[in-house]
């Protein structure tokens, strides 16, 4: 709980503040708080100002087969 209410602290000052977030998962940000698999389990509260972002989706690349 500690640390889930630290992090919800700082996303909180970095919004109040302008500041850029930048966060990377393999969970879409609507599935964010669902339990797994479809979701990460997040705080809802949390997970509430993720909804403000933009989602950028990439696509699967193998990197290996590129060279």
């Amino acid at each position: 709980d500690d640390l889930r209410a630290e992090l919800l602290r700082i996303v909180d000052l970095r919004q109040e503040a302008g500041s850029i977030i930048v966060a990377s998962s393999n969970i879409r940000k609507g599935n964010l708080s669902l339990p797994p698999p479809k979701g990460c389990g997040m705080d809802e509260r949390l997970a509430s100002r993720f909804g403000l972002l933009r989602e950028v989706i990439m696509e699967p690349v193998d990197y290996r087969k590129v060279r």
